[in-house]
């Protein structure tokens, strides 16, 4: 059966698959389970790729984390102040601080659009998107009786599983 799994999905099927151990004498259900997860696992990869950020991108990250660095406000033992115990936003102490990273931003404003328009068409794709998997149809005996909630979920949700006829 042609399984569509929308993309939006992908990453919850593919920590469900990856951290659930299924120990099952079922073949099938262990193939199924298999090619699932390599199936997710390279589109998983194609979205990787297409959310790489460009090389100017990386230049202006580097630039802006080395200026961060710099003008950074620090505590008396000289480490970095942060505005958030998540450690993702400096604070900087400066007007030069400030200017020098209005200064940056400026100067990479045309790669900043261009990386923000690829992420909003990345999450478009992830949001609108699926891919189709050929799978076996299982049925309820090819399943163990100890098969985790969540990865019978998910074969649910896929469809993947049959009345017995």
């Amino acid at each position: 059966m042609i399984c569509k799994i929308p993309l939006s999905q992908i990453d919850y099927i593919h920590s469900a698959l990856k951290n659930v151990k299924v120990q099952s004498k079922s073949v099938k259900l262990k193939y199924v389970i298999a090619k699932l997860l390599t199936e997710v696992e390279k589109e998983l990869d194609i979205l990787r790729q297409a959310a790489e950020p460009s090389e100017e991108f990386k230049k202006f990250e580097k630039e802006r984390i080395e200026l961060l660095a710099k003008y950074a406000k620090r505590d008396e033992q000289g480490n970095i102040v942060y505005k958030d115990s998540t450690k993702s936003l400096v604070l900087i102490e400066s007007e030069e601080g400030h200017r020098k990273l209005k200064e940056l931003t400026e100067k990479y404003k045309t790669v900043l659009e261009e990386r923000k328009e690829q992420i909003d068409q990345l999450r478009k794709t992830i949001a609108t998107e699926s891919i189709q998997v050929q799978l076996p149809e299982l049925t309820f005996e090819d399943l163990d009786p100890d098969l985790p909630q969540e990865i019978f979920n998910i074969l649910v949700k896929l469809d993947l599983i049959t009345e017995n006829v």
